[in-house]
């Protein structure tokens, strides 16, 4: 879940009730620990490296919301001078808890059980940034705004309004995957494993994931049913949505998962090749010789969209015409 959204759920479950002898302190204390397990990302001017190892793994392991709410209620209840360390204690174990499990529910991937395993979970209920979803909490801080003496009421009601929204994607979640299933059996699959990844700008649009040993076989999924066919050339956002499509219409992309190139198996036993393989779902191998003779290889992870012919977290590998490493690493841009 995007940072933001984290402080605006934040806020709005210290206005329920759960601040009563800390008051102000209380709350500020649970906004800044609603952002907290997000703090591994100043990093990331490290590079991509680190973001791909690390983000979401020692601030989201729950085997550290006890450290981190202890010293963390030491350091509020120093500062604000209340003198009563167990109430923040509780207020930055629920928000840290709560920060937890919304990243949890999206596709990224959550290193929870860090450091006794750096595998990295998922829900796959909702994309990073869900627009329906942060609504929910900015309206009830604008009511509570406006209808000051209702705030713990109208607190509460958005906490519920965003469970149930919460359960709402995972049902839709629960929906893509029979849509897979389906068409795994219809293809007559025998070893599979069905994914469902969330999508921008719908709870309904889904891109669907179906692996075997050699293939990834990938569909995008509108399940309102609807299917946009106007001209691509619109606009972006258009070009975007007509992808999806119906759930009695939908069309599979095959992808190879070909690893039989040379080019391919010298670079998988580079370090940073196998650290994009831990942290990828999807992932696929290509590799081409290019106009002035060096043989570039290219790995990304099917997971992330595709906008114009560019993927986040791409790690391209480069060798010389006598197979010399000339450059390795992820990308910004397109190449």
């Amino acid at each position: 879940m995007d940072t933001v959204t984290h402080v605006l759920i934040g806020s709005v479950i210290g206005e329920t009730g759960l601040v009563r002898k800390t008051t102000g302190w209380g709350k500020t204390c649970g906004i800044i620990c609603s952002a907290f397990p997000d703090i591994d990302m100043v990093f990331g001017i490290l590079g991509t490296e680190f973001v791909v190892n690390y983000h979401r793994s020692i601030t989201n392991s729950i085997f550290l919301i006890g450290p981190f709410s202890i010293i963390l209620a030491l350091i509020f209840n120093s500062l604000s001078g209340k003198k009563n360390i167990r109430e923040f204690f509780l207020i930055c174990a629920l928000q840290i808890s709560v920060h937890i499990f919304l990243d949890l529910i999206t596709s990224y991937g959550s290193m929870i059980f860090w450091p006794i395993s750096k595998k990295r979970l998922f829900l796959d209920w909702l994309f990073i940034i869900d627009p329906y979803f942060s609504s929910i909490p900015i309206t009830a801080i604008i009511a509570m705004c406006v209808f000051k003496k209702n705030r713990i009421h109208i607190s509460r009601i958005s906490i519920i309004l965003c469970s149930l929204y919460i359960i709402f994607c995972a049902l839709n979640h629960h929906s893509a995957i029979r849509i897979g299933n389906s068409y795994a059996q219809n293809m007559g699959l025998k070893k599979y494993d069905i994914g469902a990844i969330p999508q921008p700008l719908s709870p309904f649009f889904w891109d669907i994931f179906i692996r075997t040993e050699d293939k990834i076989f990938e569909g995008y999924v509108d399940l309102a049913g609807r299917q946009d066919q106007s001209d691509e050339k619109e606009g972006i956002l258009k070009w975007f949505t007509r992808r999806y499509m119906s759930p009695s219409d939908i069309r599979f992309v095959e992808w190879s998962r070909n690893k039989d190139s040379i080019w391919i198996k010298k670079a998988i036993n580079l370090k940073g090749v196998k650290d994009f393989f831990q942290f990828a779902r999807y992932p696929i191998s290509t590799w081409k010789k290019t106009d002035s003779g060096t043989y570039r290889v290219k790995f990304f992870d099917l997971r992330f969209l595709n906008i114009k012919g560019y993927r986040p977290f791409q790690y391209v590998v480069e060798y010389g015409p006598d197979g010399t490493l000339l450059w390795h690493g992820y990308i910004k841009r397109r190449f």
